[in-house]
């Protein structure tokens, strides 16, 4: 098999990537297919169809595991039972909406992807065909009532609203999408355990302070502060300037 094309979108690192399609709405990429290869009249007739199967490739994956760690829940699963990338064949499969086509550009909502996934294939989402909701998900069912409350600290949507109006980061939406679900340390999140019920998620250069109250399945975020302690070295997000007047600005205030 050879990709048709390639995913491009904002989600450069593994962490930044939902686990489903559904659970990160506005994360929008573009699968750029190949030029030369006929391609323009294979997307004859999908303009028009909301949803888009889309098969690629896990082309960071090593290696495969038979059991994993899933995001929520502390037992292991085989992983046919999951949707870990870690598989024997490495192929991934996504329902992803179909935004719009431009040339070879097809334009996509609510994915799950990362930059530079190669794609292997598309087809249409039939929903007549492809949706069963009243079917049982067996050990993901019990998982349901798992679900956290998210309560923000007047602090730290102050700090996420300067942060957003200052650049393109949309750090309400990936804390809300990782905490409602899944608040607690795992290997494929950023999240640091400080002690007793505190802790640290990383989105990108940020850090997200939150304590979780198990009782009543509650996650308060208290905080924003900058991942950097100095401010040399590269500047791989290219923002320490923004960082700086983070610091001087609400150490100010």
């Amino acid at each position: 098999m050879q990709p048709i094309g390639t995913c491009y979108c904002s989600s450069l690192e593994k962490y930044q990537a939902a686990r489903q399609p559904e659970l990160m709405k506005d994360v929008k990429g573009v699968i750029r297919l190949h030029p030369g290869m006929l391609y323009e009249q294979a997307l004859e007739d999908l303009e028009g169809i909301d949803r888009i199967w889309v098969i690629f490739l896990f082309d960071q994956v090593q290696h495969w595991k038979p059991k994993v760690q899933p995001p929520r829940g502390k037992k292991k699963r085989g992983v046919f039972a999951t949707r870990s990338p870690h598989r024997p064949n490495p192929i991934g499969l996504s329902c992803v909406e179909l935004l719009r086509i431009q040339g070879l550009d097809l334009h996509i909502g609510s994915h799950d992807m990362l930059n530079g996934t190669p794609v292997l294939d598309i087809k249409p989402y039939l929903p007549y065909a492809d949706a069963y909701p009243d079917s049982s998900a067996g050990w993901i069912d019990e998982l349901q009532n798992e679900r956290f409350t998210l309560h923000w600290s007047a602090l730290a949507l102050d700090q996420i609203q300067w942060i957003k109006e200052r650049s393109d980061l949309d750090i309400r939406q990936y804390v809300s999408y990782r905490l409602e679900t899944a608040p607690y340390p795992h290997p494929s999140h950023r999240i640091e355990s400080l002690g007793g019920h505190r802790y640290v998620l990383g989105f990108k250069s940020w850090r997200i302070a939150y304590e979780i109250s198990e009782r009543s399945k509650e996650v308060n975020v208290s905080h924003l502060y900058s991942g950097y302690r100095t401010f040399s070295g590269e500047d791989v997000y290219g923002d320490f300037e923004l960082h700086r007047k983070f610091q001087e600005h609400f150490l100010t205030d």
